[in-house]
């Protein structure tokens, strides 16, 4: 279960619904992925069935058995699941997670153009007859709407609470990227910080320091330990990096979602800089972030802030008031019994 997964679960029954997760919340505990060797997606063979024979029986049990108010599809292979759904008389809700990771699936594990063409074909029947389905950025949304021409589709942000304010703690000249470093964009955009970024910052601002804190390094990341880099692995508590940090960095190049610590970050009142394709993910800012276009904006951005620490702390303060309009438990709660209220109607 991702972590925005869960959030959304946790406040439907804050609210008073019982919710079936799908694939991660399997009546008999074991993981949908396990069936297929490991992988993600069904075999390439079954170019329009996405959810097999077994893992759709299983969910058609839970759904029985537990009669829920609600069934959340996450996997992209799931949403063939809605029919049944339908059937069984439970309000269907497909939550997207990762717009380029489910395309990225869809073009791998061996499918053929046809195969793959089959399978979005099939997705997008299946999405029409959901209930609802929720993207986590206005970017996800705006290509479900252009591309499966869906109207029953919605953003649907991640609740994050705005943390204590840390905007006024920091080492002076410290740069910070935060980031579970198996997953290939995050190793990118690090490796883009320690070898083009930071080189560059550091003409400017000689002692300037990066830190890469994250769970699962690889040895490529723990290689790059250094008098100017320091890697902090699978801290016990993050909030100490962020209390180091004078500016936190998130030149993103590729992959999509809702760039969870982004958000992180901003809620506990740091500047941020990051890259456009960063921002996208995130609901719309006015100023409560530096958004680089390229890699000079990026690089200016950085240096401004540590240079200017009166400027950090400016833009530290926006950042905060930014998570708490619009990213608390609250609000994602509200946003939700305003959804079903729609879809009850």
């Amino acid at each position: 279960m991702t972590r925005r997964h869960g959030q959304i679960v946790r406040a439907l029954e804050d609210i008073g619904h019982q919710v079936v997760l799908f694939p991660l919340a399997r009546a008999d505990g074991s993981a949908y992925q396990r069936e297929n060797g490991g992988g993600a997606s069904p075999p390439a063979n079954r170019p329009v069935k996405m959810l097999s024979d077994k893992n759709h029986a299983a969910l058609l049990n839970v759904v029985r058995e537990r009669r829920p108010s609600l069934i959340i599809l996450t996997h992209p292979d799931a949403t063939d699941f809605v029919p049944s759904a339908v059937q069984q008389g439970v309000r269907s809700i497909v939550a997207t997670h990762n717009l380029e990771g489910s395309l990225q699936m869809k073009r791998g594990m061996g499918r053929s153009l046809i195969n793959q063409a089959s399978v979005i074909a099939a997705e997008a029947l299946y999405l029409h007859k959901a209930d609802r389905v929720w993207t986590v950025s206005p970017y996800d949304e705006h290509y479900y709407r252009a591309w499966y021409r869906l109207r029953n589709i919605r953003t649907i942000y991640s609740g994050m609470d705005a943390q204590a304010d840390l905007a006024s703690t920091g080492v002076a000249e410290t740069v910070l990227f935060v980031g579970t470093f198996s997953y290939r964009p995050n190793i990118d955009a690090a490796r883009h910080l320690v070898e083009r970024l930071m080189p560059q910052v550091r003409r400017q601002v000689p002692y300037a320091r990066l830190i890469l804190a994250g769970s699962r390094p690889t040895e490529e990341v723990l290689r790059w330990q250094s008098e100017s880099v320091a890697v902090l692995p699978d801290l016990p508590d993050i909030r100490t990096a962020y209390e180091a940090a004078a500016v936190v960095a998130a030149p993103i190049r590729m992959g999509g979602g809702s760039n969870f610590k982004v958000i992180e970050a901003m809620a506990y009142g740091k500047p941020v800089v990051i890259s456009a394709r960063a921002a996208r993910g995130l609901y719309p800012l006015d100023g409560e972030a530096c958004v680089g276009a390229n890699d000079e904006d990026l690089i200016r951005g950085i240096v401004q802030l540590l240079i200017r620490p009166s400027e950090g702390l400016a833009l530290g303060k926006k950042a905060h008031d930014y998570v708490s309009r619009h990213y608390g438990s609250q609000q994602l709660r509200e946003t939700l019994q305003s959804e079903l209220a729609m879809i009850q109607s």
